[in-house]
């Protein structure tokens, strides 16, 4: 059976129901509420730190198309700029970076297309754009000689360049040239796009800070700290100055390559003692490959003995590497066969020939090339009987290499090669070297690097003129009796020759008759030939012949340099150092391993590649050293509830996980709401944090998540609930009759005001709802709903047809969000209308019965009581 709910009963129902609503609207508030973190940038954990990084000296720009451009200058410039193109640290091969990747044309390669990257940013907010590529490398930036044009495809964001010819000088070069904006010029202020961004320099130090928008992610330090002012220090050297300041603490990294001598053995007073940096707990020395490298060069010019690869073969047979690198008991001499470094797996030739110290070999090998003993002086005459004797421009007497040059001079009389030392420095010996004023000499090579595009410096025979081929060395080959008609198109009667780089004389015949110089034509560089129209030529019968010399290392240079696929140039590439490691123009005799030394107490991730730990990657790893962990053990929002535009103060305390309370923590607080972090304050181990709730028009059950982090800490995060109610107000109801008495068949006007109980406001689209009893006696209204407007809402009353007298009462009802529903009533005496006629005063009103059915009506009761009581009896 059903029965209507009344009483407490009901209203408990109600309330549950009011209940799951409120919780219904507070759930589909929060999902579709898109809270906010507050607060510090996470700075913490592995995030945070300023890394503190000496220089060798002053940065001499950081302007990528200045003129001079230091090595330190370099370093900061690599970060603050970046490129289309990086070297990959492990695989030492060029990848995509800003450019997403490239195509190269199959049918044409000196067409080029790249893609850049979505979202790349320079420090200034600007997106990077394919114009400011194009400007980079054109008139007003890099002007890349070897582009001949660009066009832009900025639906798909591709730039496309053109070469004139097929140049690889793209990837070695152009890849890894820094980006620039637009309108960028060697007069503009630091700006690029790379991982920190320029903050300040000056005299004494440069400061960058981390790119927060980097399209690779924002780097873990913070920023980065380049100090170079050492005119105030105490002490002998700048290296005693910095190794004190690294051991110290006060210094994070030495940004220069270090000697074995200054890691292991140089003296740094520190803490009242003597110290060196390998005996520092607190410091790592790293031992790397390098691209330096120490070597024997010989004048091949012709008119010198050593032109001779018989003589240099022998010479590179008789020089004992193991032996000398051995002088250096640290281990930072490393024996090599080849320049290019054998660590450099994209480039390096495993196969070349490497000459072992042997003897009976160099003796052997110059027996068979005529170099024979001459009795009297015991010294090797030439193949043309000439007296050999050679003279090795050394390093003076009291240099630490000179030991090394005895040795080398005293295998040379072993194998009967007379060799004069001549000692002096360097600077003085390289006039005469790029006078050709010299027969052997040793030196350090620096201009190595990943990409093998410096061969063609040490060893191109255009180079001699520049002085970068110290060495003279062309030698060439002869190709003989090469058929051509076989090769040729029977349209334009030409075809390319095997062999690029050509050198006279050449001699082309038809049918065994020579042809005369005006009927043919060759290009020397390409070695593209053509046949004059005028010479008749008969493709099933006749023979064009033609014998030329090349230079062979130009020609495996040359056809690296125009290849577009970089496996295929890395085998030109291993070609030319097999070439050059057999015709020995220069021993490599030993490399040298570099050596860097860090702080190892406050960040890692370090990069080792070939070169070091000084690069790239390293400062876009490098993070704090995680010591601990933070815990968030409370969060309490007390009481747990708030009025909406409320406050109340967050208490948080956070602990290592031993129990101790941590200071100095990056608190960041996420939720609906304001947190006013800039007055939080620390006391007790607690951190109070005041908090003012956000507005609401129901009851609200709020998340809030607090996340704590520190440098060299692991971060904690926690979250808490807390209930928002909305601030309920009420109504004020003034009602304004324009008549409280009226007769039937007229009307007045009833104005209703609403206005804020408490602050007397105007409450505007508040909703009205009136009613009239009694009902059904003429009383009407002509609006009986609607919402105010300012503060009033307006309706007439009016009344027709009354029969009697009758007040009428009017109520109105008052709601809004916000606002607890408001009633108020008021009532208006209306007189009956007098043209109708009115009814018998009777009981209640009706008409008086008459005297009949008065008497009808008691007789009938009294039959009915007399019937029942003889009933009872």
């Amino acid at each position: 059976m059903l029965t209507e709910k009344k009483g407490p009963s009901a209203k408990r129902t109600g309330m549950s129901i009011l209940m799951v609503l409120a919780m219904m609207f507070s759930g589909i508030s929060a999902y579709f509420a898109v809270p906010g973190a507050v607060g510090q940038e996470i700075s913490g954990g592995e995030y945070g730190g300023e890394f503190r990084v000496a220089l060798q000296e002053q940065p001499s720009t950081l302007n990528p198309l200045a003129t001079l451009i230091n090595n330190p200058a370099r370093q900061v410039i690599d970060l603050v700029y970046d490129s289309l193109g990086r070297i990959d640290p492990y695989t030492l091969e060029l990848v995509p970076w800003v450019a997403s990747g490239w195509t190269v044309d199959d049918e044409n390669p000196n067409i080029v297309s790249l893609e850049l990257r979505e979202g790349v940013l320079w420090h200034n907010g600007d997106a990077l754009t394919l114009e400011d590529v194009e400007y980079t490398f054109g008139e007003y930036g890099y002007n890349v000689d070897y582009v001949s044009g660009t066009t832009l495809d900025t639906a798909n964001n591709i730039i496309t360049f053109e070469f004139d010819s097929p140049d690889s000088r793209f990837f070695s070069e152009m890849m890894l040239m820094k980006l620039l904006p637009e309108d960028f010029t060697a007069a503009s202020d630091p700006m690029g796009c790379g991982p920190f961004s320029f903050q300040t320099t000056s005299d004494t130090e440069t400061v960058l800070a981390a790119f927060g928008d980097y399209f690779y992610g924002r780097p873990y330090l913070d920023g980065i700290r380049y100090s170079y002012d050492y005119s105030d220090n105490l002490f002998n050297t700048t290296f005693e100055y910095v190794g004190y300041k690294l051991v110290m603490g006060e210094l994070d990294f030495i940004g220069w390559d270090l000697t074995a001598f200054e890691v292991l053995a140089q003296p740094i007073e520190a803490r009242g003692n003597i110290t060196q940096l390998v005996k520092e707990a607190n410091i790592t020395a790293l031992r790397s490959s390098g691209f330096d490298f120490w070597y024997l060069g010989m004048n091949c010019d012709v008119s010198n003995p050593l032109n001779d690869p018989a003589l240099r073969k022998a010479i590179a047979y008789s020089i004992d590497k193991t032996f000398l690198a051995a002088y250096d008991e640290s281990g930072s001499l490393e024996v090599t066969d080849s320049i290019v470094s054998k660590y450099n797996s994209p480039w390096y030739n495993n196969s070349q020939v490497t000459y072992a110290f042997d003897i009976a070999e160099a003796n052997k090998i110059l027996q068979i090339a005529g170099y024979n003993l001459n009795s009297s002086t015991g010294w090797r005459d030439r193949p043309n009987g000439q007296s050999l004797s050679l003279a090795l421009l050394g390093p003076p007497q009291d240099d630490e290499h000179y030991t090394k040059v005895t040795n080398i001079v005293t295998w040379f009389e072993m194998i009967g090669v007379n060799v004069t030392i001549v000692p002096d420095t360097l600077e003085n010996h390289s006039t005469a070297v790029q006078n050709d004023s010299f027969d052997l000499y040793l030196d350090f090579e620096q201009r190595t690097g990943i990409d093998p595009d410096f061969l063609g410096l040490m060893y191109h025979s255009t180079m001699i003129t520049t002085n970068d081929n110290l060495l003279n060395f062309q030698p060439y080959s002869t190709v003989w009796n090469e058929t051509l008609v076989e090769k040729m198109d029977n349209v334009t009667l030409s075809c390319n020759l095997d062999y690029t780089n050509l050198v006279e004389v050449i001699q082309v015949t038809k049918n065994d008759a020579p042809l005369g110089v005006g009927d043919y034509d060759v290009d020397l560089e390409t070695g593209m030939f053509t046949l004059d129209a005028a010479v008749a030529l008969n493709f099933t019968s006749d023979f064009i012949n033609i014998s030329y010399r090349y230079l062979p290392f130009d020609h495996l240079m040359y056809m690296a340099n125009r290849q577009m696929d970089m496996s295929m140039r890395g085998d030109y590439i291993k070609e030319a150092q097999g070439y050059i490691s057999e015709q020995s123009p220069s021993i490599p005799i030993f490399s040298f391993n570099i050596n860097h030394a860090y702080n190892n107490t406050v960040y890692e991730g370090w990069v080792q590649m070939l070169g070091g730990i000084n690069n790239f990657w390293s400062f876009i790893n490098l993070k704090n050293i995680i010591r601990g962990e933070l815990v968030i053990t409370t969060f309490d929002a007390y009481p747990g509830y708030v009025t909406e535009g409320g406050s109340l103060n967050l208490a948080i305390t956070i602990e290592d996980l031993v129990g101790n309370p941590v200071e100095d923590i990056t608190i960041a607080l996420e939720g609906e709401g304001t947190f006013d972090l800039d007055s939080m304050t620390y006391a007790d181990g607690r951190y109070t944090v005041p908090y003012t709730a956000p507005d609401t028009n129901t009851a609200r059950t709020l998340t809030l998540k607090v996340t704590a982090s520190k440098m060299a800490y692991d971060p904690d995060e926690r979250e808490t609930l807390l209930t928002v109610h909305p601030d309920i107000r009420s109504f004020d109801i003034d009602i304004d009759r324009g008549a409280t008495s009226l007769d039937s068949g007229n009307s007045t006007d009833i104005i209703i005001i609403v206005t804020d109980k408490d602050s007397g406001q105007a409450v505007s689209d508040a909703n009205i709802v009136l009613t009239i009893s009694p009902v059904g006696l003429g009383g009407y209204l002509t609006d009986y709903s609607g919402t105010t407007s300012g503060s009033s809402f307006s309706t007439e009353f009016g009344a027709d047809n009354v029969t009697v007298d009758t007040t009428f009462r009017i109520t109105v009802r008052v709601s809004k969000d916000g606002y607890v529903d408001g009633e108020q009533s008021t009532s208006i005496s209306v007189s009956r209308d007098p043209d109708i006629e009115a009814p018998g005063s009777g009981f209640l009103g009706l008409p008086a019965p008459s005297l009949i059915m008065v008497l009808m009506l008691v007789s009938g009761l009294a039959l009915v009581y007399a019937t029942g009581r003889r009933r009872r009896r």
